[in-house]
Order: C-alpha cells, then structure tokens, then sequence
C-alpha cells in the first residue's frame, strides 16, 4: 500500500512539472525523482545482499554510489545504454575492479555539477563492498570518438564522462567532457 501511494505522489508530481515546464522539465523530473527511487534500491541491496530493481519494470540495478565535493550522492546503474541513462548515471565498465572506472551521464541532469569541478576535488565511489577515494588530476574535452580515455592506464583511476558544451539548445554534440581522478585512497 505504502508503495501504491508513493507511485502515486511520484506520478500527479510528473504530471504537474510537466505540464508546467514541458519536456523539458518532464526529463528533469523523472531523471531527479528516479534517483530518490534509485537510493532506495541502493539501501535495500545494502541491508539485504540481493540485486534490487529500482522499479518494478526495471532492468538495471544501483551498482555504485557517487559523491563529489558537493556532498549530493548519485546513484550509478548497471547496463550502459540509453534508457538506463534517462534515469541516472550508468557504468561503461564493464568490470567494477577494473583499473579504468568509466561512467557517463547526461550534462543537463545528473552530471550538470561536472561543469564545477576543479583539479583537486575528490570524487567518492562506493561499491557494495568497497569504497574508493580519487582525486581530479585532469579534465579534457575531447571527440566523442576519441576513445583512448577508457584505456587502462598504470594506476588506479576513474573517468567521469558527458556531453559538452553546457547548457546548450543542442541535443547532441560530438564533443564530451571528461573528468579524470586517480586513486588516493582504498
């Protein structure tokens, strides 16, 4: 029941953002509201062990929890492709191990705080068993063809991506701002 109601409340609050702002602020909306449905997933594998759908026609499952220096958690899924990436970040690797962590997210959502990051700031990734603390040793902007930076290099690092420019009427760019951090502390 208690579930029920929150649809509910999730849906008349869509329905009036989008009437208000548009598609616009439809995508906004459902990018925001699902990572609240998201953190819930996230505390339910937690406390439990066990795979959590975020929603009940859900395909991916909260495989990480991402904090910059803004403190605002983000909840990363798992299966990188579109539809997964309407709702939060995803992870392009493929392997949580992996010496290279590589998430992409949209700019105008999830990844909009990007734009504020500086060389120094830390970025917190926290996986069900293991936590990690990188420090942003680079940002690029590069081709989106460019695909060397999901290369494993010697050390430790994560590779946070999105479409560039900022805050733009463009719904897609050939370009992609990159975030890069090394490992500081496991």
């Amino acid at each position: 029941m208690k579930m029920i109601i929150h649809y509910s409340a999730v849906a008349i609050l869509m329905l009036l953002l989008t009437s208000t702002w548009g598609q616009a602020g439809y995508y906004v909306a459902k990018a925001h509201l699902a990572q609240h449905l998201i953190a819930q997933a996230w505390e339910q594998q937690l406390n439990h062990g066990e795979i959590v759908a975020p929603w009940s026609w859900a395909d991916t499952y909260p495989i990480a929890k991402l904090t910059l220096d803004d403190g605002y958690p983000l909840y990363v899924l798992a299966g990188a492709n579109n539809r997964n990436l309407a709702f939060g970040p995803v992870l392009l690797t493929s392997d949580i191990t992996s010496p290279n962590i590589a998430i992409a997210a949209h700019n105008d959502s999830h990844f909009a705080s990007l734009e504020h990051v500086a060389v120094g700031d830390t970025i917190r990734l926290e996986f069900e068993d293991m936590r990690k603390v990188y420090q942003v040793e680079h940002i690029r902007i590069i081709d989106q063809h460019d695909v060397h930076i999901l290369s494993q290099y010697a050390g430790q690092q994560v590779t946070l991506i999105t479409c560039y420019p900022f805050e733009t009427e463009m719904s897609s760019t050939d370009l992609r701002y990159v975030v890069q951090g090394s490992l500081v502390n496991y």
